[in-house]
């Protein structure tokens, strides 16, 4: 999936690759009082924003950028298997839930 979902970051200024650049980039950064500073932590798929707001961004720049004529997977494929993803699930005492 990492392949067609690469149209997504191309001329970003807020991708990073590397923890090692993120520092980098955000050593000098000042937040105004009103703002915050977000993360999606594709390691770990936690986020710092409401998930149907990252869902709808994603699907908002796949609609930009994305072409799907003559690709196996769909813009939609991509948000359902990102939804899939982002399901969390807890197991205590052999309940899941």
């Amino acid at each position: 999936m990492f392949t067609p979902l690469k149209c997504l970051a191309v001329g970003s200024t807020t991708t990073v690759a590397s923890a090692k650049q993120f520092l980098e980039r955000v050593k000098h950064l000042k937040l105004e009082p009103n703002e915050s500073m977000v993360s999606f932590d594709v390691v770990s798929l936690f986020t710092s924003i409401p998930q149907q707001l990252a869902i709808g961004v994603v699907g908002q720049i796949l609609s930009v950028r994305y072409e799907e004529i003559d690709k196996p997977l769909r813009s939609d494929h991509m948000l359902e298997l990102l939804r899939h993803c982002l399901k969390t699930y807890f197991i205590f005492g052999g309940q899941m839930s």
